[in-house]
């Protein structure tokens, strides 16, 4: 078997001229580089539509077979990709479908958050600056550096992160639950398991539940499912339906982190009301504006009605003492009534499967992090002994 090389993925048909660049650039290094064309194969047709789409899947599954087939005769250690929207979405899909083990690069004019993109996750993301249209300055420049950073890579073992690891649990966080969350981490992994955090930012939550489908993490700590304000109160909402309902049945402990708040860019209004509302500035451009009582009380029913449709149990801890970093006694978001209205709701609707637990801690306290750490230890060992059904 050959030495590891480098393998492109490009649209030859619109970016051949780059693509052959970037080669030679690899080679000059010393590496041998491979491409792969997912051209669509429209017959110089100009595609729309469905008809787009159904291309562009084709393109990928080609893609995907011919680079699992290179996989087989020769070690791929980095995958490349070259492309804009269009191009860039076969390229994920393709990379998707192959399942490689390599580095992954994607030098492309989009912007966008690949923990979105499924395949892409893992992807290292180089911006184009100028559209990839020719050869200049600004893209010969980026297609220089890329060269340079496949070929470190070439000769970099990969850290497997795709394989289903039952020694892995999955966190939810924020900033407004960091210390509670450190807490539990620290416990989690002084039990033996490994962390996986994921940011309650909408594209984290989503990420998060994929890939507790595809990589077989042991447990779920959901401390801050701030995303279910989001996917119930915004109309915008990147958030997914599914974020809630884990599509592998796996232990799993929930807090309150972040529902007593929805995060908006700073001036903007909060849906069509014009009542005013407690809020702060995170950052320069994110406030965090508080909710009324009912939208609190309205969320823990959304929660409830969610998780009846599990079938298997769930515990919930409610921190009565607050679920944020500002929604404490004197805090700039609190909300005592808002927090009561949301644990009365979902107990009335909880079923036989969702045990609630209140204490009267605040969500950042250790007493909290430790408690929800010791439940969920206890669900685990529950599920690894076959008596949780």
């Amino acid at each position: 078997m050959a030495g590891p090389i480098a393998v492109i993925l490009a649209t030859l048909n619109t970016k051949a001229i780059e693509t052959r660049y970037l080669k030679e650039r690899i080679l000059a290094h010393g590496f041998d580089c491979e491409i792969i064309d997912v051209s669509l194969d429209a017959g110089g047709r100009q595609l729309h539509g469905d008809d787009k789409l159904v291309a562009m899947e084709r393109a990928a599954e080609r893609a995907g077979k011919v680079l699992s087939e290179r996989a087989m005769v020769t070690p791929v250690r980095v995958m490349i990709g070259l492309g804009g929207g269009t191009g860039g979405q076969i390229i994920a899909a393709a990379l998707d479908a192959a399942d490689l083990d390599a580095w992954k690069l994607l030098i492309t004019t989009q912007a966008f958050d690949t923990r979105f993109v499924s395949g892409l996750e893992d992807a290292i993301i180089i911006p184009a600056i100028a559209d990839i249209e020719g050869l200049n300055r600004m893209t010969m420049r980026v297609l220089e550096s890329s060269a340079a950073v496949a070929s470190s890579l070439i000769n970099c073992e990969t850290i497997n992160a795709g394989q289903p690891d039952d020694n892995t649990v999955c966190l939810s966080a924020l900033g407004i639950t960091s210390q509670g969350i450190k807490r539990a981490r620290s416990q989690i992994e002084n039990l033996g398991y490994e962390c996986a955090v994921f940011h309650a930012n909408g594209h984290g939550g989503n990420t998060m539940v994929r890939l507790i489908e595809s990589r077989g993490f042991c447990a779920v700590l959901d401390y801050t499912i701030h995303e279910l304000v989001s996917l119930c109160l915004d109309p915008e909402t990147q958030v997914s339906s599914q974020r809630f309902r884990l599509p592998r049945e796996i232990p799993r402990v929930m807090l309150p982190g972040g529902v007593n708040f929805m995060t908006r860019w700073r001036g903007r209004e909060f849906g069509r009301d014009q009542m005013p509302r407690p809020q702060y500035s995170h950052s320069s451009e994110i406030a965090h504006v508080g909710l009324s009582e009912d939208e609190m009380a309205g969320l823990g029913d959304a929660l409830a009605n969610v998780l009846s449709e599990a079938t298997r149990s769930t515990t919930v801890i409610i921190p009565m003492g607050g679920f944020s970093s500002e929604d404490c006694p004197g805090g700039l978001l609190e909300n005592k009534p808002g927090r009561a209205a949301f644990a009365e709701s979902l107990v009335a609707q909880a079923n036989n499967r969702l045990r609630v637990v209140r204490t009267d801690g605040h969500i950042n306290d250790f007493a909290v992090a430790e408690l929800a750490v010791e439940m969920l230890r206890e669900l685990i060992d529950e599920h690894q002994a076959g008596r949780v059904t």
